[in-house]
């Protein structure tokens, strides 16, 4: 019985992964409609950084140090402060299905940073992927400013992308620690700089009395965690690139969520556009890393 209930875990935690994300975006929308975005984002992960400590502590893991420390604070304020910014504040613009298909690249951009600075090479199937990606950006990037979406918020998209991917590649190049600990002090540092933000913003900091704000947020903070710890546990018993199909997958139930929850309108302008993306980021990232993954499992059998 208790294998049974192991085996049907993974799978189970690697479609609460998909799903969880796919309504991140949606949570996000009405969390800008509640809060201004920078103080909504800095009430998100201040809350996650609570739930991490508090992992932390019970685990008794020890807190990262040295050069290690710094990772973790890079990492917090590129990828959860200045990423998490303006993802917000593209957000209160742009669809959250166009949301999730364009941050469905980062895989495939954070292996072009990761080139660019010498930390990995470049394959033509990357290039392919790559080229096939970009198209169908452009293309949903068409879509939005026919619908009047202001281009600000469409590059701030674009920013966000970059530097939750630049946040991987940086964190790279300091010493590993325990993924709870990094993760803990990265989100404190995040919400700490999404507050200086909100300060230099005039945002106005006060906390609504709708229970659809505070709904929103506790989404974003208890399931958010919660995928990221079902994101670990998939990724502890499967290979990479099978865990990192949930790139793929996000996108698609998100435009479903998006157009029955929220009323988005999807064209078919959109959906080729889409199609191109998701495409682009299988052929550059997933499909590779799926065939290293075979020849490496390959060349340990023999």
């Amino acid at each position: 019985m208790r294998t049974l209930l192991s085996g049907r875990l993974v799978p189970l935690s690697f479609v609460g992964t998909i799903l969880i994300s796919a309504g991140t975006y949606l949570a996000i929308k009405q969390s800008d409609l509640a809060f201004p975005p920078f103080w909504g984002a800095a009430l998100r992960f201040f809350a996650t950084s609570g739930l991490f400590f508090s992992a932390v502590a019970m685990r008794r893991s020890e807190l990262p140090r040295g050069r290690a420390a710094y990772g973790a604070v890079s990492y917090g304020i590129l990828g959860f402060g200045t990423g998490n910014a303006l993802l917000y504040f593209a957000l209160q613009e742009v669809q959250a299905g166009t949301a999730s298909v364009v941050l469905s690249t980062v895989p495939l951009v954070t292996g072009l940073l990761a080139f660019l600075q010498g930390q990995e090479p470049l394959s033509r199937r990357g290039l392919l992927g790559g080229s096939l990606a970009f198209v169908g950006a452009g293309i949903v990037f068409l879509t939005q400013l026919s619908l009047a979406i202001p281009v600000a918020s469409l590059l701030a998209l674009v920013g966000a992308v970059t530097c939750i991917s630049e946040s991987s590649v940086l964190l790279k190049r300091f010493p590993s620690s325990d993924a709870f600990s990094t993760l803990a002090v990265a989100s404190l540092v995040g919400s700490a700089l999404l507050l200086l933000v909100s300060f230099l913003a005039h945002e106005t900091w006060t906390l609504p009395s709708r229970s659809t704000a505070w709904t929103s947020l506790g989404f974003l903070v208890f399931f958010g965690s919660i995928a990221l710890l079902m994101y670990l546990l998939v990724l502890t018993k499967w290979s990479a690139a099978s865990t990192n199909y949930s790139f793929v997958m996000i996108p698609l139930v998100t435009i479903i969520l998006a157009s029955a929850l929220s009323g988005e309108a999807t064209s078919g302008t959109f959906v080729l556009g889409s199609a191109l993306v998701l495409v682009g980021v299988y052929v550059g990232t997933l499909s590779r890393a799926r065939g290293a993954n075979h020849a490496g499992s390959r060349t340990a059998s023999s």
